[in-house]
């Protein structure tokens, strides 16, 4: 199941036993048995908010690909010169809420 006492060799399992989840062995191997420390809120909020753009980015922009094929040659000719070249600055503002949101809990 676990390593015995501290010095002494893991027991072995019985047979048909599962294997421990592999979360657990690392937690309790890790650093000597030391936790890493605790991150704070608005790190975890950032860290959360990153992921999901992480996991939403390619649906995002696969989307964005299939409704410009769909357009004739002369209208994706079209949207693209009508994009800015820059990013707008409201842009920078709508992420800031969306973190301030998820680091107040949402509330």
């Amino acid at each position: 199941m676990g390593a015995g006492a501290r010095g002494s060799p893991p027991r072995a399992r019985p047979a048909g036993t599962p294997e421990p989840p592999a979360s657990a062995t690392l937690g309790a191997c890790g650093a000597g048995g030391r936790r890493p420390p605790r991150r704070s809120a608005p790190e975890q909020a950032l860290r959360f908010v990153l992921e999901v753009a992480r996991l939403l980015g390619p649906e995002v922009r696969q989307r964005a690909q299939a409704r410009l094929e769909a357009l004739s040659e002369e209208e994706q000719r079209r949207v693209l010169e009508a994009a800015p070249d820059e990013l707008p600055e409201a842009l920078g503002d709508a992420v800031g809420r969306l973190i301030a949101l998820v680091i107040r809990g949402g509330g």
